[in-house]
């Protein structure tokens, strides 16, 4: 964005992860992403082999890491 912020690095940093961890989104994106891939797969617009290469493993993922610039 282009927008200015004064503020320090650990006000942002804390801010963050005060918010991941309140709202959680990775398990939301991860499954609304499994859900339309499953919907995509029963109505046949992608095949088994394209849906379990493309579902998403809970376990095998992270959210992005954010870096602040000094």
């Amino acid at each position: 964005s282009k927008v200015f912020h004064l503020g320090g690095l650990e006000a942002y940093n804390k801010k963050s992860n005060e918010y991941t961890d309140k709202t959680d989104p990775l398990a939301d994106l991860i499954q609304r992403t499994n859900k339309y891939l499953l919907d995509l797969r029963l109505i046949k617009w992608i095949t088994q082999k394209q849906y379990e290469h493309l579902s998403i493993k809970p376990n095998e993922v992270e959210p992005t890491h954010l870096y602040y610039l000094p």
